[in-house]
């Protein structure tokens, strides 16, 4: 009876010690609301994109990833729009990309202890956005001790945001990361993948020169949103949060306004947001929370909205016990997948929550 009371105690010591470490990878956001410099709340566009930019800069910190890792996803981010599109008459897509990259590239910059420096992330937003590049930070370059510093003259937060750029980009630049994830934390489980994908990366972009003859931009395109997807799926899978904290950042990402009327012509911008919208709402599901099934619908559903594909790769809801998810039409040929650039293998990401798959 002794020695069963002893051994009580200590598997009752040891749950309570894994609790402990359990609970210390699970990190709990809440995505609170912002307000400009008067006090005065944000009009609601301009309130959602500042929420969107804390749900980055909140992945880019809690990633229990190396940092060269994070390096090479901020790359990979980078090419969303290159520097020659659009040159064949499509408009610019999926533009907020380009912050996130500066927010992973930040984090990369805080774990080897280094200044964030000039990034390209901003700058290229300025320009696919239409918005006057001098929003983005300038920089000087002290040639004596061979380092960049913020140039003096740069123009404050409030004028940025007030003239269209969605954050405070100088704050941020000297401002570090609060409440970065512990180094006992860290892992490189995903270095292997990364590391691939970063490879497949920079050979698209060695291949394709605009100058060359074997330049294909549309299987550039192609290559560039794949990978694209699977880094959304791995952020997803590894992120350190609760199964509520993933739905809420995905009820932010979806709530972006990807449509606008210019000269009576319906445009469409920020694609990828319902994308990342999507993969946070399935691994919150994945988690427990069985409040994401409508979410994961819905923003699949909007990706393909405003990326112009068929209604014939939407999903739809299953309601049961608990609600499920399932391809609305299962026979869908891949070569409609191809020609449309689908860019993962929808079936596989389903099947996890679709009811007797």
């Amino acid at each position: 009876m002794k020695n069963a009371i002893i051994l009580f105690f200590a598997l009752f010591l040891i749950s309570i010690q894994n609790l402990s470490v359990a609970s210390q990878t699970v990190r709990f956001r809440q995505f609170s609301e912002v307000k400009d410099t008067k006090g005065n709340k944000l009009s609601s566009e301009g309130f959602d994109a500042e929420r969107r930019m804390q749900v980055f800069e909140a992945i880019s910190r809690d990633l229990p990833w190396s940092a060269e890792s994070l390096r090479q996803a901020g790359v990979i981010l980078q090419h969303t729009n290159t520097e020659n599109e659009p040159d064949d008459g499509e408009e610019y897509r999926s533009q907020e990309m380009h912050l996130f990259t500066f927010f992973l590239h930040k984090e990369y910059a805080r774990l080897v202890q280094k200044k964030p420096g000039g990034l390209l992330g901003p700058y290229r937003y300025c320009r696919v956005m239409g918005l006057p590049v001098d929003l983005d930070v300038k920089w000087t370059e002290d040639k004596d001790l061979k380092q960049r510093s913020i140039a003096l003259n740069t123009i404050s937060d409030a004028e940025r945001m007030k003239r269209g750029f969605p954050f405070p980009l100088l704050a941020s630049y000297l401002g570090t990361n609060e409440d970065p994830l512990p180094d006992s934390l860290r892992t490189t489980i995903r270095d292997d993948e990364m590391n691939q994908l970063y490879v497949a990366d920079q050979q698209t972009r060695s291949l394709f020169r605009k100058d060359e003859m074997i330049f294909n931009r549309t299987i550039e395109r192609i290559g560039d949103s794949q990978r694209r997807a699977r880094l959304y799926e791995l952020m997803a899978e590894d992120v350190l949060w609760s199964a509520r904290t993933l739905f809420e950042a995905a009820q932010v990402m979806n709530r972006t306004k990807s449509t606008f009327k210019k000269q009576r012509k319906t445009h469409f911008r920020f694609q990828e947001n319902h994308l990342l919208a999507f993969f946070l709402a399935r691994q919150a599901y994945i988690r427990g929370e069985r409040d994401a099934a409508p979410l994961i619908v819905d923003s699949l559903n909007s990706y393909l909205r405003v990326s112009q594909m068929p209604d014939s790769f939407r999903l739809k809801l299953i309601q049961q016990e608990a609600p499920g998810v399932c391809q609305q039409e299962e026979r869908v040929s891949v070569e409609q997948w191809g020609k449309y650039e689908f860019p993962f293998h929808l079936g596989r990401v389903i099947k996890p929550l679709c009811p007797g798959k």
